[in-house]
């Protein structure tokens, strides 16, 4: 699922002229929409998501976080990145509406990590370094 048409016609390319890429073609789709707005017939075993959540306004990262759980299926496992103590550092130094912002983000975020996380792995060669937060969704029990 992605939003930017630029970077869907990249992908597109990519898929029609790399042999790597070409082997997994019929594999793969592409849905150029809102994640909110994605539709599926079925659950997924993984959600893996690179969306920079401290960028985006606190309602719309709640509403991306409610449909990353609503797209698993019981127990399924959602992974993304976050850049290494970006949002702490921001929480504590940021004043005004930006401050409250991060605030309210960090508020929705340290939520879900806090009742679903099972893992966090840190990338430390990456620039800047990041960890990669893994959280299941509720395991329904029958």
């Amino acid at each position: 699922v992605e939003l930017n048409e630029s970077f869907v016609d990249i992908l597109n390319h990519r898929f029609e002229s790399d042999e790597s890429w070409k082997a997994v073609r019929n594999l793969s789709k592409i849905h150029e929409v809102p994640l909110q707005d994605f539709e599926t017939e079925g659950n997924y075993d993984f959600v893996i998501s690179g969306l920079p959540l401290n960028n985006f306004p606190p309602r719309l990262v709640a509403e991306i976080m409610e449909v990353y759980f609503q797209l698993l299926k019981p127990g399924g496992m959602l992974s993304y990145f976050e850049y290494m103590y970006i949002r702490p550092i921001r929480k504590t130094i940021a004043s005004g509406a930006g401050g409250k912002k991060i605030r309210e983000i960090d508020e929705i975020v340290e939520s879900y990590l806090t009742e679903r996380r099972v893992a966090r792995d840190s990338v430390l060669l990456n620039t800047p370094p990041a960890w990669v937060q893994h959280l299941q969704a509720e395991i329904v029990a029958e």
